[in-house]
């Protein structure tokens, strides 16, 4: 009869390691997992050379032309010839004048211009007075007899030259004069040119 088992030995020391086996057939790819946060902007690049002009487009077609100018003066002077004879003007009266250089300015031959041609209108006036008169010597641009709305200039001398210039709008049909608006009459004179008004059409 086969006695007991007698007790387990001490395991006796571990042998070398054996040869690793081949590698195995790879495994089916895993799920993609989700995308993760977008980083932040990178710092711009440095900006690229300028490309090449492009070649000129066709030139579009020509606009229709602009109505012809007037090549006509519309203005001209009239002038007082006092040659050392002296013209008394009441206050608030016209000047009148002896002789005109006017053109597309209608003149009546003694005070009174009127306009042909609607537009803007530069004035220039002139009266040389006689020496002695009591200051102020007022004189002024009239239209249509309105002497409440003028272009008037005035003088504190005695012996001096009143002139003054304007641009007024006015309308066919409208007349222009030269008033003294002085508080009392005035008189004008000379060697030569004692009153003057220029006129000339500036635009419309």
């Amino acid at each position: 009869v086969t006695g007991p088992t007698g007790a387990t030995g001490v395991a006796g020391a571990t042998g070398a390691t054996g040869a690793t086996g081949a590698t195995g057939a790879a495994g089916t790819t895993g799920a993609t997992g989700s995308t993760g946060a977008t980083g932040p902007t990178g710092a711009t690049g440095v900006t690229g050379a300028t490309g090449a002009t492009g070649t000129t487009g066709a030139t579009g077609a020509t606009g229709p032309a602009g109505p012809t100018g007037s090549t006509t003066l519309v203005g001209g002077s009239v002038i007082y010839a006092s040659n050392g004879t002296a013209q008394n003007v009441a206050t608030n009266s016209p000047v009148t004048f002896s002789s005109n250089t006017l053109q597309g300015v209608t003149f009546n031959g003694t005070t009174t211009l009127t306009i042909v041609t609607a537009g803007f209108y530069y004035f220039d006036w002139q009266i040389s007075l006689e020496n002695g008169q009591t200051a102020p010597n007022t004189f002024g641009i009239v239209v249509n007899g309105n002497i409440t709305s003028t272009a008037n200039m005035n003088s504190n001398s005695t012996t001096a030259e009143v002139s003054g210039s304007a641009v007024i709008n006015l309308s066919v049909g409208n007349t222009v004069e030269l008033y003294n608006l002085s508080p009392v009459s005035k008189a004008i004179n000379a060697p030569q040119t004692g009153a003057r008004i220029s006129i000339f059409r500036i635009g419309s």
